[in-house]
């Protein structure tokens, strides 16, 4: 009996072992899911769009408005990021370079990349709309009455795409002797949050050609 009563413990010793074994693969597999689902949109090589959404006239608007700008000009992109949200699913910004806001977004074909254009057309043309009728300004606040009267904002919007190419640590040779014209790398900042850094030709140009890009 105690012989028979060994092998059924030892049995479910290893039903139990393989079971936790199973949970673990689980539980990293969930882990690298979040991963995944937290940038959905850039992998290993892709090709991505950049677009930006720059605010004109703000140093003209800051001069005037002294003491309220800084309002408008959060709430303005806070309108912006809600509205690509919105509209470009598995968007997200990149970056804010003073008073332009960069977004990015993987393309999987023509089509979508067409589509996206659209709409991020469509987003500039209507926020530009609210900006010049006052409807942005709707507030029951003296002071936002008299920066929608002095109102001189605006919006300029540039696009353009990159193959990216992930090469992870650059101090590794391996990933040096790739032919990539535009590279990117993640890395964490101190709170935990993954962040993108991209470099290229490609990239450079898309910046300069935003630069000449008017309202």
């Amino acid at each position: 009996k105690q012989g028979k009563m060994a092998g059924i413990f030892k049995m479910v010793e290893d039903k139990r072992v393989v079971l936790e074994s199973i949970q673990n693969r689980i539980d990293e597999l969930s882990k690298e899911e979040e991963k995944t689902e937290e940038h959905p949109n850039i992998n290993s090589s892709d090709v991505v769009l950049f677009f930006s959404f720059d605010i004109v006239n703000s140093t003209a608007y800051k001069t005037i408005n002294y003491f309220g700008w800084a309002q408008v000009i959060n709430l303005l992109f806070k309108e912006l990021r809600n509205e690509v949200e919105n509209q470009l699913f598995g968007s997200e910004m990149w970056r804010v370079l003073g008073d332009e806001a960069i977004f990015i977004i993987k393309v999987r074909s023509e089509n979508e990349l067409c589509e996206y254009i659209n709409r991020i057309f469509k987003i500039m043309v209507v926020t530009i709309h609210k900006l010049k009728t006052g409807e942005f300004f709707k507030f029951d606040n003296d002071q936002f009455h008299a920066m929608k009267l002095q109102n001189i904002l605006s919006l300029k919007t540039a696009a353009w795409i990159a193959a990216v190419t992930d090469v992870g640590n650059i101090s590794y040779r391996d990933t040096l002797q790739d032919n990539a014209d535009n590279i990117f790398e993640r890395y964490h900042s101190k709170e935990g949050h993954e962040i993108f850094e991209f470099l290229g030709n490609d990239i450079d140009t898309g910046f300069r050609i935003s630069r000449q890009t008017q309202e």
